[in-house]
């Protein structure tokens, strides 16, 4: 047994839970308090990496996350895993801010330079979700140069001086959304299918996008993949998508490799009167996604588990911090293909 997070994982609490039982703290009952005690009484368990956090100075932290706001929804689900990690290292004397901004790539240096300016003598780590996939290298530069530790979260920034990265294999989840896309479709021997690749300068979407397209030439060779890249403006997406769907009569199936854009296609596949008749395989889970499931506008999604990966980002961060355990360069998450009948076990 080597800390409170394994006691915590073995007994199926939080390690702030933990953390109450053995300091004696208020906020969990008696019969929990009592299992986690004795759990450690018959395991010889002492918590002395706990003791040693709370007679450090604190650890502090900082999160530059893209706000949660529009159809944001993925980011509403990073921000989520990324809050339940925050309550569960306060147990460790570890203080974390966050900080929001657009997918403004100006916007985002800004606050980071603030940031470093106003507390870049203070902090020990950073987690970003990075807007672009290299020019934010200089700035992260200047935040290892000060020592503090750098964690990219969902997208990367591979060139840059970051020290790790969690992501899901983005890769395999374009390269699992073109197989399906080959087995819906099935035998065609001719047609197009429209990609949309979503930001070009997020390395997450390129990897998706390009996943994609290699697995359709593998195994749909006869069929053509239109690319279309928009990602700021739903409006203007809507209106590339349907000159595509007007223009061309033998669009078979449609894959859209982010989440935000998968709300403006599904709503423009419906309008259009196209449900039904194109395979349309979207990105991620959103209770808004329940009714084109049901009209078989959406056929599926491939899920990327974005609470997952913000708790590993902001845990490895931690522990890059205190070197209490080895953090690997690339930590990358699990995915999972998610259809009409089994959507709902992803919204609990």
């Amino acid at each position: 047994m080597r800390g409170i997070k394994d006691i915590a994982a073995r007994l199926k609490v939080s390690p702030t839970t933990v953390h109450k039982a053995i300091h004696g703290k208020k906020g969990i009952s008696e019969k929990t308090r009592n299992a986690i005690l004795n759990y450690m009484n018959q395991n010889d368990f002492r918590p002395n990496r706990a003791a040693a956090a709370l007679k450090r100075r604190p650890i502090k932290l900082a999160c530059v996350l893209i706000e949660p706001s529009g159809r944001n929804f993925f980011y509403q689900d990073i921000l989520s895993g990324v809050q339940t990690v925050i309550a569960d290292l306060q147990a460790f004397n570890v203080e974390t801010t966050v900080y929001f901004t657009s997918f403004s790539l100006e916007e985002q240096i800004k606050i980071l330079e603030k940031i470093l300016i106003k507390e870049g003598d203070s902090i020990n780590g950073l987690v970003i979700t990075p807007t672009h996939h290299e020019k934010l290298n200089d700035i992260i530069s200047c935040y290892t140069e000060k020592k503090i530790k750098v964690v990219t979260l969902n997208s990367d920034a591979e060139g840059s001086t970051r020290q790790a990265n969690v992501s899901c294999d983005n890769t395999m989840k374009g390269r699992s959304a073109g197989e399906l896309m080959a087995a819906f479709l099935g035998d065609s021997k001719s047609g197009k299918i429209l990609l949309l690749g979503g930001n070009r300068y997020l390395r997450n979407h390129q990897e998706t996008a390009q996943g994609f397209i290699s697995t359709i030439s593998e195994l749909q060779s006869e069929l053509d993949v239109f690319e279309c890249y928009e990602f700021d403006d739903p409006a203007r997406l809507k209106k590339y998508m349907k000159e595509y769907l007007e223009s061309f009569s033998d669009i078979l199936g449609v894959y859209c490799n982010n989440l935000r854009n998968t709300f403006t296609a599904c709503e423009t596949i419906r309008e259009m009167g196209f449900s039904r008749k194109l395979k349309f395989i979207g990105s991620d889970v959103h209770l808004k996604m329940l009714p084109f499931f049901e009209d078989n506008t959406l056929n599926a999604t491939i899920f990327q588990n974005p609470q997952q990966q913000a708790g590993k980002s902001l845990w490895n961060l931690y522990y890059l911090v205190t070197k209490e355990e080895k953090v690997s360069e690339f930590t990358k998450t699990s995915i999972s293909i998610v259809i009409r009948s089994n959507v709902k076990s992803y919204l609990q």
